[in-house]
């Protein structure tokens, strides 16, 4: 199979990181992916100074692009106002699979700016009018979700302590009438319990749904002290198939601790009248790329909303339990450094990006993240101690480069 070659000849520096990832972009757009060298060239990528996923995620976003520009006859290298302008408007009639246009094309454009730049031809995408035309796409993709009735996911929000309440009596019950019917292994009170265990482990450990996907049976462990491990094999999708690794919570020194390490327990154990497990990939699908949605089905169908005293106009998904444990751990104030490991968020940014800044403190939550609240030295206390030492400015987000890097989570 030929290659176009874009970089070559004895004034390339032997040690140019720049230049080998931008060979790399060219050969992902000439088809690199059905090359015999695929593997290999995955690999040394996983070397670079760039992980290779997200590089990937820009040639992706890059070739939606490049075929509409093909489409309109233009340049897909030629920056204008008004070809940006088009493809906002053009991006804003493209359905995704969930039947809907995307919230944001921040990405997009942080795909174009690495694809410019990479061919020495700046980074335009950004900044003025760039940034207007975020804040407008942004906006019309919400009222576009109004207007139709739908959902608009910059209107999710975080489930308040009086409304966990709810949750963990409502699991509690439902493990108590799995536990009543645990001969009649077909009875729907397990299949209940377990999605229950999900939202709990989630809210626990702060997951995304991509880490559920990820889930075999097995992977929740309980040791004789009452500890619970998780081991971890799925992140994000970018990057999805990590090497996996453990989560532990210590055993539980409280009773709204205990109740959620009950409902966990006693849902992993659950089999079906074949045997296979019911907290499996059998509940929520065997397509990573859907568990979210199969999983916020859940809540739908399993949460009282109106008990859940949820703000008019908002609602919660399979994102809501990372949103609602990050928020409610730090109006506890707790300790900034713990949030972030816990999170695991490289940079303060990505982290302060989940936090609520108006949601209201509850005692619940330091009952339910006990084991982080006693990482904080006695030094440290709520009292005496303030975590939230971050960003304070958008110019400081733009000094560490945050927005250049598209680092924000969305």
């Amino acid at each position: 199979m030929p290659i176009t070659r874009t970089l070559h000849g004895p004034a390339i520096p032997a040690t140019n990181n720049g230049l080998v990832e931008s060979a790399f972009v060219a050969l992902q757009m000439q088809g690199l992916a059905a090359r015999p060298e695929s593997t290999g060239a995955r690999l040394l990528m996983q070397q670079g100074p760039r992980k290779v996923d997200t590089v990937n995620s820009y040639v992706q976003s890059f070739g939606v692009y490049t075929a509409y520009c093909n489409s309109i006859g233009e340049d897909c290298y030629t920056f204008s106002v008004e070809l940006a302008f088009l493809f906002a408007a053009f991006m804003l009639t493209r359905i995704a699979r969930t039947g809907r246009p995307i919230q944001s094309i921040r990405t997009y454009f942080s795909a174009m700016n690495y694809c410019f730049k990479i061919r020495s031809l700046g980074e335009p995408w950004m900044g003025g009018t760039i940034t207007d035309l975020n804040r407008m796409y942004e906006l019309a993709s919400k009222q576009w979700r109004i207007d139709r009735g739908i959902s608009a996911g910059n209107l999710r929000t975080e489930i308040p302590g009086t409304g966990l309440r709810v949750l963990f009596y409502d699991a509690t019950a439902a493990m108590q009438e799995s536990i009543t019917n645990l001969s009649d292994k077909s009875h729907g009170s397990h299949t209940v319990v377990c999605w229950f265990a999900v939202f709990l482990v989630q809210l626990l450990f702060w997951f995304r749904a991509d880490t559920i996907a990820g889930y075999r049976p097995g992977d929740i462990r309980f040791n004789q002290s009452g500890a619970m491990d998780f081991t971890v094999r799925r992140l994000k999708r970018g990057t999805a198939h990590a090497q996996p690794f453990s989560k532990s919570v210590p055993a539980p020194q409280n009773p709204i601790l205990a109740a959620v390490f009950a409902v966990i327990r006693h849902a992993v154990t659950l089999t079906d009248d074949e045997g296979s497990f019911v907290f499996s990939n059998e509940l929520w699908g065997d397509k990573p790329k859907q568990v979210s949605d199969q999983i916020t089905k859940a809540m739908d169908s399993l949460l009282r909303y109106d008990q859940l005293f949820i703000p008019q106009g908002s609602f919660v998904s399979s994102h809501s339990w990372r949103r609602t444990g990050a928020s409610g751990f730090a109006a506890a104030k707790g300790d900034w450094h713990v949030l972030t490991r816990w999170g695991m968020w490289k940079v303060h940014a990505s982290a302060e990006a989940y936090v609520n800044s108006e949601f209201q403190p509850d005692s619940i939550f330091v009952q339910l993240y006990e084991f982080l609240f006693q990482t904080i030295s006695a030094s440290q206390t709520a009292e005496s101690y303030n975590g939230w030492i971050g960003y304070e400015s958008a110019s400081d987000l733009a000094e560490d480069g945050i927005f250049n890097d598209a680092r924000l989570e969305q």
